[in-house]
């Protein structure tokens, strides 16, 4: 499951503080190739995104209905400055429709 896979979604849950849901997103690529690292990005943001629309998140976790919707990106690489940037607008963007976005490293999760 990493963010290359974007048929799958990595994890679920609710979060045990805030009661959001989370999906999360592991990001093991290296921002050596950005136009393909932005790519796998840009499907798997779209494939939750559908995938949060559908309500199929409710079969897993019924208790969900209702509550924040959060993306939570993991990565395994510290992003370069154009990294960083992809994620910033990817955060604004799903802000926008409504979905929070965070994303942080392997080792602060």
């Amino acid at each position: 499951m990493t963010i290359e896979n974007a048929s799958i979604i990595d994890g679920i849950g609710l979060d045990k503080v805030t009661g959001d849901l989370v999906l999360f997103i592991t990001d093991r690529l290296t921002w050596e190739y950005p136009s393909y690292h932005v790519e796998c990005l840009q499907n798997k943001l779209s494939a939750y995104m559908n995938y949060l629309g559908s309500g199929q998140y409710l079969e897993q976790l019924p208790d969900a209905s209702g509550r924040a919707r959060i993306i939570d990106l993991v990565y395994e690489h510290t992003p370069n400055d154009y990294g960083l940037e992809v994620y910033e607008t990817a955060k604004i963007r799903l802000q926008e429709l409504g979905v929070g976005f965070m994303f942080h490293d392997l080792s602060t999760a």
